[in-house]
């Protein structure tokens, strides 16, 4: 059985939502929508973009739950008549919008994962009905922009066979300006940039931006690691960080996704969340260096906890600083490391089934955890400052002009 059949039997998609699709489809954009009115200008954008010669779809998933207020709903079907009024399907046109309605999920399920995944599905359902094996999804936000070149762009993925996934540059929309809601989203642009350089600084390899508005996967590969998960936020973050890992992927640099910096309760964290935090706060936090620096000395390990006998592992993880220690006992890392040495034959696997233990979710677990205890949260500024001028030696005076340096720091540093 080919793996897109496996994968179908596993996660049935209801009947109403499988249709037929142009057969030259190559590429299949998702958008989950909840509440949006303003969701026109991202189809707009996509609209303006230079098209390639193929076809893409978009799939807009226009959900609610069983608990979502009349009012949602009611603007939810103002938006799926708006679509296909303003965006009518044509099998001729290089780019079609489709919207699907889908209401009453269950609380539990009720969010932008659920819709996320059904889209994904639908993706994975109509390339199977295509056969294409190459068949590319993107996943994309309702509040989100593009740039003009983002479809020609992701055609040139998809004609890379090399390539199986990947993330998408993103800038979110700010300025100079002192306003509390531009500050509020230029500080978190800040601490997305600085966890994810300090995740490469402390030599952890699998460094990725998780944002549900800028990344791709072959659905050949999204069908094999088991597809979206149904999470009410943070989808994203499990997705990628359980696909990534394990496959050729690319990031794109040569077009970014512009998201939007708005105050937002749809998801239980995120953008929306730390916004509203922050203008209610004046504060956004972010993890200290210090707590980085102890996963730092722990990682430099591995090649001795590779060579060292087994009955010595306890000595290595008690030399660790007291809040990853006690993090560690917890996670119960001796036994782990004994049977990862006792089915390692050498250093290149043994490294690569450490990282598989000691991931991004532990990680985050251990951050969290070690800043309820140990460590203070720390203001994005000037702590994330005094961590690129150490280690990046990129010096600023400002929050803006310290973003652009990162952003074109990162862009460089991708590109060799």
């Amino acid at each position: 059985m080919h793996i897109y059949e496996q994968y179908l039997k596993k996660h049935d998609i209801p009947g109403q939502f499988v249709s037929g699709w142009h057969k030259s489809v190559s590429i299949i954009i998702v958008i989950p929508c909840y509440n949006e009115p303003e969701i026109k200008h991202t189809l707009d954008s996509l609209q303006k973009c230079t098209f390639p010669e193929t076809h893409i779809e978009v799939i807009i998933l226009i959900n609610s739950g069983e608990m979502t207020p009349k009012h949602i709903i009611s603007q939810n079907h103002e938006t799926y008549s708006m679509i296909l009024q303003e965006f009518p399907f044509d099998p001729d046109k290089n780019l079609n919008f489709k919207p699907w309605i889908i209401e009453g999920i269950r609380k539990k399920h009720a969010g932008a994962g659920y819709a996320r995944k059904l889209g994904m599905d639908m993706a994975v359902s109509t390339f199977n009905g295509m056969g294409n094996e190459n068949g590319l999804i993107v996943s994309l936000d309702a509040d989100t922009l593009v740039e003009p070149n983002y479809l020609t762009e992701l055609f040139n993925v998809y004609s890379d066979p090399e390539i199986q996934g990947g993330t998408i540059h993103f800038e979110h929309p700010v300025t100079d300006s002192d306003e509390p809601e531009n500050q509020a989203i230029l500080l978190y642009e800040l601490h997305l940039r600085y966890y994810h350089n300090a995740l490469k600084e402390i030599g952890f390899p699998y460094f990725y931006y998780t944002i549900g508005s800028a990344f791709f996967i072959r659905a050949l590969e999204y069908a094999r690691h088991g597809g979206m998960n149904r999470k009410q936020g943070g989808e994203d973050f499990y997705f990628l960080h359980k696909v990534l890992p394990h496959i050729n992927k690319k990031i794109l640099t040569s077009t970014k996704v512009i998201p939007s910096s708005r105050i937002s309760d749809r998801v239980p964290f995120g953008t929306g969340p730390k916004i509203r935090q922050y203008l209610e706060t004046g504060e956004m936090l972010t993890y200290c260096m210090e707590a980085f620096t102890s996963l730092q000395n722990f990682f430099s390990l591995k090649e001795k906890l590779f060579e060292t006998d087994t009955n010595q592992i306890q000595g290595f993880i008690n030399a660790v600083p007291e809040p990853l220690h006690t993090f560690l006992i917890e996670f119960n890392a001796e036994e782990k490391l004994m049977e990862l040495k006792q089915n390692t034959a050498n250093f290149q696997t043994f490294t690569k089934r450490f990282f598989d233990l000691f991931n991004a979710f532990f990680i985050v677990k251990y951050l969290n955890e070690s800043h309820l205890q140990y460590f203070n949260m720390k203001n994005v500024w000037p702590e994330v400052s005094d961590f690129f001028k150490k280690h990046f030696h990129i010096v600023s005076g400002s929050p803006y002009d310290l973003l652009n340096q990162i952003r074109q720091s990162d862009i460089k540093t991708t590109e060799k």
